[in-house]
């Protein structure tokens, strides 16, 4: 396993998924150009935010994405990061990025 979701992200390839247990993690995610096709897949992927929804994956802090076709699916995200000046739970700048069953507060 990885300390951070940053550590894990940092080691994939592109096109891999990384699957993210439940419980509270903390700061920014960037997800590099070079990381095309990640997907990244909390505790509640596939469970929309007014299903039957387990203890969350949540991120305080938030994902940067640079990568085109990334998928990000089943998180808590909270409070933000700082992105250029701006605070944003989910910042993109890429092309083909999706963003599912996550609850952004």
């Amino acid at each position: 396993g990885f300390y951070t979701i940053q550590d894990a992200v940092n080691a994939a390839m592109s096109g891999d998924t990384i699957l993210i247990a439940p419980g509270s993690y903390t700061g920014a995610v960037t997800i590099s150009a070079d990381k095309t096709g990640l997907t990244i897949l909390g505790a509640n992927h596939g469970v929309g935010h007014d299903g039957d929804r387990d203890a969350e994956s949540s991120l305080e802090g938030g994902f940067i994405v640079f990568a085109d076709g990334v998928s990000i699916d089943g998180f808590e995200i909270t409070e933000g990061t700082s992105v250029f000046g701006e605070t944003a739970g989910v910042y993109v700048q890429a092309a083909n990025v999706t963003i599912t069953n996550s609850i952004l507060d």
